[in-house]
């Protein structure tokens, strides 16, 4: 039998056999990746890596073996593939060993024959790896949860909510919403895509995609961009935000995990003091500085009236350190996971203001991203972020 694969679609060469995958295929494979790196934050993506790396698996081996690969069962192929190939017996039988073991973890994920253990889990995914052409331990590197975000939307064909899209009506948030994220996370959908739009618009803002519920990362992230929303910008630049989560509210400003350049030119706008007249209006107006650590969670939350104008020496000295993170961040392609010297305000629930913040919630995200968005302004014309590349092709 002979395998005739076009150059564009040559994928790992065992002796004489080249796999066919095609470009869905790697698709499936870099989302096993992904969902592999990240399996131990989020419960089930161990799962769904067997599952994409045991069906990339099939689908490369089916794809090599051509047309009439439906009438066969997987180790008939297998066993037809290794007897055709040049070599010696020897030769023959390591490749058999290696794919028939491979197919026998793959029917662990299938049928109930056992659990699949760890080792069995990265043997697979390593070799489909080598099979589709790529290296195991440099995409587990360099792969990013964006990445995996847009991979699993395209695997899936999840079609995005995109602003105009109809959304049902919800009933107002209330404050026992905040105990069940799946209940709050409809609730913010309709306030992000329905009435926050009507109330917005005169600001010039756009909604991006809010987050994916996912329940073990405890927090609802709804961006806005100024300018014109899409290609998910927000990740890439400084937003105004409201995030939910089962302790507080949180409106204000912040930035997407590779906004690198807008982040510098905010830094360096509080250093040079060309935000000082925004930063006088805010303190007057009850506004804070804080920063976040692993995306949503807040700490060292401080006035901004206490730290202008007396306060700023102390600002400045810690810009300097945040500012060499940035470029260390944006030199080796790390994201980052949280920011220092955020502004806006934060409504903890069980007290006052959290009360008053649910009976008006859209009111008051207004009147917020309207003090702000001179900021944000400042910050995208100093940065001249427009449409920055991610960090790869994803």
């Amino acid at each position: 039998m002979v395998f005739y694969i076009p150059r564009a679609y040559v994928g790992y060469v065992a002796f004489m056999l080249q796999y066919y995958v095609h470009e869905r295929i790697r698709d499936m494979i870099r989302l096993a990746v992904g969902l592999y790196k990240y399996s131990e934050r989020v419960d089930g993506f161990l799962e769904q890596s067997l599952y994409w790396s045991s069906m990339s698996f099939e689908y490369i081996i089916r794809c090599t073996y051509g047309k009439e690969s439906h009438r066969k069962e997987l180790n008939e192929i297998i066993i037809d593939m290794c007897d055709s190939l040049k070599g010696t017996n020897s030769e023959r039988e390591t490749l058999f060993q290696s794919l028939d073991g491979l197919r026998r973890i793959r029917n662990k994920m299938f049928h109930p024959e056992g659990a699949i253990s760890d080792h069995e889990a990265k043997s697979l995914l390593s070799y489909v790896c080598k099979m589709g052409g790529c290296e195991f331990d440099s995409l587990l590197k360099e792969i990013t949860y964006e990445q995996v975000r847009q991979l699993r939307n395209r695997v899936f064909k999840i079609p995005s909510v995109l602003p105009g899209a109809k959304i049902p009506d919800q009933p107002d948030i209330c404050e026992s919403d905040f105990d069940d994220l799946e209940v709050l996370y409809e609730k913010c959908k309709c306030l992000h895509y329905n009435k926050l739009v009507t109330y917005l618009s005169p600001l010039r803002l756009e909604p991006e995609e809010m987050s994916e519920l996912i329940p073990t990362t405890g927090a609802i992230w709804l961006p806005w961009v100024l300018g014109q929303s899409g290609k998910r910008r927000h990740v890439r630049t400084i937003v105004l935000e409201v995030r939910f989560s089962p302790e507080r509210v949180r409106v204000g400003i912040d930035f997407g995990s590779e906004a690198f350049e807008a982040k510098a030119a905010y830094y360096n706008l509080i250093s040079a003091g060309k935000l000082n007249g925004h930063l006088e209006r805010l303190a007057r107006r009850d506004y804070c500085f804080y920063d976040t650590y692993w995306y949503f969670h807040v700490r060292n939350v401080r006035p901004v009236k206490d730290c202008y104008p007396l306060g700023m020496e102390e600002i400045k000295s810690g810009i300097e350190s945040a500012l060499f993170e940035i470029e260390m961040k944006r030199h080796r392609r790390i994201l980052m996971k949280g920011h220092q010297l955020l502004i806006g305000k934060i409504f903890a629930r069980g007290s006052k203001e959290f009360n008053q913040f649910l009976t008006r919630i859209p009111e008051t995200v207004k009147e917020i991203f309207y003090d702000l968005v001179p900021v944000a302004g400042s910050v995208m014309q100093s940065s001249k972020v427009t449409d920055l590349k991610p960090f790869a092709n994803n």
